[in-house]
């Protein structure tokens, strides 16, 4: 199988097992293309939640090595897929995003004392109920811990879809 031809079928295995998530949520889920998404990717996989306190999630596949998974504010990280092994690719994927959907993901925000607007981010998801909180990305400016009593943290702890 060529990266290619995998790259397709992980895109498609992804918009069979996200539909099914979106159905079994009630959420919409939106597919997008011709480069509109966050890096310009090709195809983007939308869930839309309802559920006050719940995220979007939004999946970039580029390539049948690469795809991106972002939800929260700002949080988008990579999950690495292997064009051999398809059927694990897609599965590794829809972990992430159903521990999103299921309420099992969280983002702490710290923000300076002379801005009003975050100036990092870190996010942790758990991919198990009641399993370990993986680190799953971070941004900006997270202040080391003998600084971080001079920043405020605000803990945001996402909603479940349903």
């Amino acid at each position: 199988m060529t990266d290619d031809d995998a790259h397709a079928a992980i895109l498609s295995g992804l918009q069979a097992r996200l539909g099914a998530l979106a159905d079994a949520h009630g959420v919409e889920l939106r597919e997008t293309s011709d480069g509109v998404g966050h890096f310009g990717f090709d195809i983007v996989l939308a869930l839309r939640p309802t559920a006050p306190g719940a995220t979007p999630i939004s999946v970039f596949p580029e390539s049948a090595s690469t795809t991106w998974i972002e939800f929260g504010l700002e949080v988008v990280d990579e999950v690495f897929t292997s064009p051999r092994d398809v059927p694990r690719s897609v599965a590794d994927v829809v972990k992430v995003v159903t521990a999103v959907a299921a309420g099992r993901a969280r983002q702490r925000l710290w923000y300076s004392p002379t801005k009003g607007e975050p100036t990092g981010s870190q996010a942790w998801v758990q991919l198990q109920e009641g399993g370990k909180w993986v680190p799953f990305q971070s941004w900006g400016r997270v202040p080391f811990r003998p600084l971080r009593r001079r920043f405020r943290a605000e803990d945001v702890q996402y909603s479940a879809y349903s």
